[in-house]
């Protein structure tokens, strides 16, 4: 967002913004859709002016030298930028990181034995991947979502998404240790801020307690979004509770799931 300033100051960010999407030529003064990445002559004003929810802009050098920019200095100096849509570049280094998970597979570099923690004919790898991308999608790299109009940090998502495994059967093994080993080693690649004993303080608060017991007596529709408001006699963790399960109903993998299942359906043995 663009920053909080005096009126004059908004004003003349918002007059310098005005002219850098005004500039004529072949590209767009900033991205698009069609044309997501431009490169730009611009002033630290300007750049100061591009909203940085929606743009990314990395600085190359100077306009009068040929020397790379580390450090802002006058808001008039002059410097060449590459702009890009934040959404694009997001999609950019999901697509990198997943390559590089199929990479490291095929080339050994998860030495982890297989957790067995799926019933078959569920796949450790692909399932794995499935919740990276599933946790990518509704953090985009920070640390907290919103999901149904509540905050959710990484860890209550972990443990409402081992509720949503448990609750349509497809675990093997159900224990909090095994899932959050699972996650630590296959999802998060042993990530210092995912840990057993942190996951499981999450996992044993009240709240989610209470709502694992709620739910053994309750009927969920993963095919809808959850109704919003809630009822008032339900928990409210149940809104993301069913936006997480139709997340993953929804997902590339567990489309590939049902057509599996509809397929075994068909053999004669």
């Amino acid at each position: 967002m663009i920053p909080k300033k005096s009126k004059l100051a908004r004003v003349r960010v918002y007059s310098s913004l005005k002219e850098l999407t005004s500039m004529k030529g072949v590209f767009p003064a900033l991205p698009n859709e069609e044309c997501p990445f431009v490169m730009r002559e611009v002033t630290r004003r300007e750049i100061a002016g591009i909203p940085n929810d929606r743009y990314v802009v990395m600085e190359l050098k100077t306009a009068s030298g040929g020397h790379r920019i580390s450090h802002g200095n006058s808001p008039e100096e002059k410097v060449h930028v590459t702009i890009g849509l934040a959404k694009q570049i997001l999609e950019q280094m999901s697509s990198v990181r997943f390559d590089i998970r199929k990479l490291s597979r095929i080339s050994g570099g998860n030495d982890e034995p297989p957790s067995n923690i799926f019933i078959p004919p569920i796949r450790e790898d692909m399932m794995s991947d499935c919740i990276a991308g599933i946790v990518e999608d509704f953090f985009h790299d920070e640390n907290s979502c919103t999901i149904c109009n509540r905050p959710y940090n990484r860890m209550e998502f972990c443990v409402l998404m081992h509720f949503y495994f448990k609750y349509i059967g497809i675990l093997r093994k159900e224990s909090r240790l095994q899932f959050s080993t699972f996650l630590q080693n296959k999802v998060f690649a042993g990530m210092s801020h995912f840990g057993e004993r942190t996951y499981n303080t999450y996992a044993t608060k009240d709240i989610f307690v209470s709502f694992w017991n709620e739910l053994k007596q309750l009927k969920v529709d993963f095919t809808k979004h959850p109704k919003l408001p809630p009822d008032e006699t339900e928990s409210i963790l149940k809104p993301a509770f069913q936006e997480i399960g139709w997340a993953f109903r929804h997902s590339e993998y567990f489309c590939e799931l049902r057509e599996l299942r509809k397929n075994l359906q068909t053999f004669d043995i």
